[in-house]
């Protein structure tokens, strides 16, 4: 879904046990894969995960809201959103998906691709009418019998 290329710097900014960044180094050659994660044990579990494979790759404990990133630095970020079940909650993500979302438009390059899984689709809904982000592909799906979407973005 994010149209995988050669020179992708890949940002995962919520990579969990990096799955989704292991997951991209399997469909073919890129640049760098970039995982950040606030959970320590989630980055220790990725760590081991990915070992000494799928170079380059770098695994951080980067607040999502302020990604250490210049501008424009990033050409695909592709992740799983917190849902506000597991870890936070609904009230937390209608505060945090705005600033994230912000901080995205501001790391991803011009022409990038986001590809965004998440069952938070009312907040979705309302951020897409605010127009704080604007997928040009929502895919519904069930993850574990919960209703969910994928939201895929290309930034103008």
């Amino acid at each position: 879904l994010s149209e995988p290329r050669e020179d992708d710097v890949v940002l995962d900014p919520f990579c969990g046990a990096g799955t989704i960044l292991i997951e991209r180094a399997h469909l073919g050659r890129y640049a760098v894969l970039l995982g950040s994660d606030r959970d320590a044990a989630a980055l220790a579990a990725a760590r081991v995960n990915v070992g000494a494979r799928y170079k380059p790759i770098q695994l951080e404990n980067w607040d999502a809201g302020a990604l250490p990133l210049g501008d424009a630095s990033v050409n695909k970020i592709v992740t799983n959103l917190p849902w506000g079940i597991r870890y936070g909650s609904h009230g937390e993500n209608r505060k945090l998906y705005p600033l994230w979302f912000k901080e995205f438009a501001r790391v991803l390059k011009r022409g990038g691709a986001m590809v965004l899984l998440t069952s938070e689709w009312r907040l979705m809904r309302e951020l897409e009418r605010t127009r704080k982000i604007a997928p040009s592909k929502i895919i519904r799906v069930s993850v574990l019998g919960k209703p969910a979407a994928i939201y895929i973005c290309h930034k103008a």
